[in-house]
Parts: structure tokens; C-alpha cells; sequence
């Protein structure tokens, strides 16, 4: 079953290209992590601020929230997902549940 995925902008230009991106950030990350049971991903521009990113990982027993800021779009989504990938490590050691899936050796 595909885990539930919700992804949101709020006042960003090219909104469409940010949100295409943020989806298939989600879509590796749920497939890297196989125990993700929802993903929420929002970015968030603000004229004074800069860009500000939310990534929150929903496991049966756990939850990831991170945030991730920047001058660009993509260094805000960047800086979560570094974020988060951090956050999943640590988790990963305390719960083995929420490791990682196995990459697989592609044939020759």
C-alpha cells in the first residue's frame, strides 16, 4: 500500500515545478524507507524571509518533522531532506523497523 502523501505551497512562484519536485522527493524517500505510512511536504515563500521547507515522515510507531530554509526553492527542499535524511539515520539505529530497504545488485 502507497503510503499517504499530501504535499502544499503557499506563495510560491512556479509552484507547479516545486510541487513536481517535492513528489518525487517524497516518492524516494518512501521507497527508500519502506515503513513511511504518510508523508507531508510543504514550501513556503515569504518576500522577507526566503523560502522555508516542512517535511513530516509518519511511521506506525514514529514521526520525522523537519524544516529546511533558504534564499531558493530548491536549497529550502535541499536543507529538509538533509535534514530529515539525518533524522531517519538516527532513527534507523534505535529502530530497526524503520531502516532502510536493501538495494538490490542489478544483473549484468
Amino acid at each position: 500500500m502507497a503510503p499517504h502523501l499530501k504535499i502544499a505551497t503557499h506563495h510560491v512562484p512556479d509552484a507547479e515545478a516545486a510541487v513536481r519536485n517535492m513528489r518525487q522527493q517524497a516518492r524516494e524517500l518512501t521507497t527508500h524507507y519502506g515503513a513511511i505510512t504518510g508523508c507531508r511536504f510543504s514550501l513556503s515563500h515569504d518576500a522577507s524571509l526566503g523560502y522555508e521547507a516542512r517535511l513530516e515522515l509518519l511511521f506506525p510507531q514514529h514521526q520525522v518533522i523537519v524544516n529546511g530554509g533558504g534564499a531558493a526553492a530548491e536549497q529550502a527542499l535541499k536543507t529538509a531532506l538533509a535534514a530529515a535524511d539525518a533524522q531517519l539515520k538516527i532513527l534507523a539505529q534505535r529502530d530497526a523497523t524503520v531502516a532502510p530497504r536493501k538495494a538490490h545488485a542489478k544483473a549484468a
